[in-house]
């Protein structure tokens, strides 16, 4: 094929490849070739390096673009402030201990400080964060984690991250006269069933009546204490009574708050 050099086209005639494209220095397996039509690409070594198909996509370690820029492989951004290196490494890898993430690296260090990471596992692959004693493939310290099944593990103190139990259900309420919460969490209702009896209906109901059931009931003008009597655990209620005094008497109660812990 005859080469063109001209002011309409320039330079015209050889599309190339990897191995030889068709700009080229002194280094004859390295420069641009053009692979398909609408198509740029870039060769190192005799390997393609980059390209950019005929959408204007920018492919990086691939030669299949799907994504305005779509990288295959390790990336780094990285933006320098004085002597402060600030720095977002992404890698993905494969292997028993590899891992998939997110490095965050500062203040000039060669490792990263944090990093967010999917660890895979036998069951699945596990969302964790860490902050310290980071290793090549992965974190040897937890700070944060989300496993296959969807439990949230963190370290609050616990010395390594541990399963959270939430309170599914909280509720401020008066017992008195009309019954009215006074602030609540997955509680829809109070209902009043007599003196010193409530049932306390879920927003969204326990997947099991086996939780623990905590709470607290004071009144003014009481002067021998109020407690929290009969719990009745039912997965999209729990009935509690207010009882007062050592004789364990049912009274309405000004102040009953409720939680739910699973």
């Amino acid at each position: 094929m005859a080469i063109t050099i001209n002011g309409t086209t320039g330079i015209a005639g050889v599309d190339g490849s990897a191995g030889t494209p068709a700009i080229q220095g002194s280094d004859s397996n390295t420069g641009i070739f053009f692979p398909a039509a609408d198509t740029i690409a870039f060769a190192e070594g005799g390997v393609e390096a980059m390209r950019i198909d005929s959408s204007g996509n920018v492919g990086i370690g691939t030669s299949s673009p799907g994504a305005k820029l779509d990288v295959n492989g390790p990336a780094s951004v990285t933006s320098f402030t004085g002597t402060t290196r600030l720095g977002i490494t992404v890698r993905g890898s494969s292997g028993a201990t590899d891992y998939s993430g997110i490095d965050f690296i500062g203040n000039n260090q060669t490792n990263p400080l944090a990093r967010i990471a999917v660890l895979s596992t036998g069951g699945g692959s596990t969302l964790s964060f860490g902050t310290s004693n980071i290793y090549a493939n992965g974190i040897t310290n937890t700070a944060v984690s989300i496993d296959p099944t969807g439990v949230f593990a963190f370290n609050s103190g616990y010395g390594s991250a541990a399963t959270a139990y939430g309170c599914r259900a909280w509720v401020n309420f008066n017992g008195t006269g009309t019954v009215a919460i006074r602030a609540s969490g997955n509680v829809t209702s109070i209902t009043d069933n007599g003196t010193g009896n409530y049932t306390v209906n879920f927003t969204t109901a326990m997947p099991d009546a086996n939780y623990s059931t905590t709470g607290t009931a004071r009144s003014s003008g009481v002067s021998n204490g109020m407690s929290l009597g009969t719990i009745t655990p039912a997965t999209s209620s729990v009935n509690v009574g207010t009882t007062s005094g050592s004789a364990n008497v049912s009274l309405d109660t000004s102040e009953v708050c409720v939680a739910i812990f699973r």
